[in-house]
């Protein structure tokens, strides 16, 4: 599985997490010689990388904690990794799609939707930032700004495959079921 479908499924799967909380226990508790994994594990040391490193580190541990259904260092590494965000002395389109995959899991839609914005104000038509709009309007049952957003996604489609990014690669995956997922909604509003 590509990494950006592992973060639009960990994005998803992370707000209900937060919203709903952990999964119930199953009534029959495991054998006594059954080794019980760590809920969120001992925490590295990060304090010798770089802060772009930090932040990396932290969001990968987010994902993580995310796959394993561990709402609370779900929220405890995302609030660290948000204070490593903050510290970057730089940040580009990706670091800002991550910082909003971050808020999003927290339930910050309004602080995802804001960096959603710093990213088309320095890239127009940036397909990350329609990402983030998709994904916070979805969660938000908000179908008027799904279809806004997937439209303005499209728009932007054609330009982004003639002018290809970086980041586009590391999210090709994800980016491409948005696709799928907008021109099959543009299908059927015809």
């Amino acid at each position: 599985m590509g990494a950006g479908l592992v973060v639009l499924i960990s994005l998803i799967l992370g707000v209900r997490l937060v919203r709903e909380g952990p999964p119930p226990q199953s009534a029959v508790p495991p054998p006594p010689d059954a080794r019980v994994p760590e809920a969120s594990g001992p925490a590295p040391d990060i304090s010798g990388l770089t802060p772009r490193q930090q932040f990396e580190r932290l969001y990968s541990r987010v994902m993580d904690a995310t796959a394993r259904g561990d709402s609370a260092a779900l929220l405890r590494l995302a609030d660290h990794a948000l204070v490593a965000y903050a510290r970057l002395d730089s940040v580009d389109a990706d670091a800002r799609y991550h910082a909003a995959v971050l808020h999003t899991q927290a339930g910050g839609y309004d602080r995802a939707l804001a960096l959603a914005d710093t990213i088309l104000l320095a890239h127009r038509g940036h397909l990350l930032a329609f990402l983030i709009r998709g994904t916070v309007a979805e969660l938000r049952g908000d179908e008027a700004a799904l279809r806004r957003t997937q439209q303005e996604f499209l728009a932007a489609w054609a330009e982004a495959a003639r002018r290809p990014r970086v980041e586009y690669l590391d999210h090709r995956q994800v980016l491409d079921e948005f696709y799928r997922a907008a021109s099959a909604a543009r299908g059927s509003r015809r």
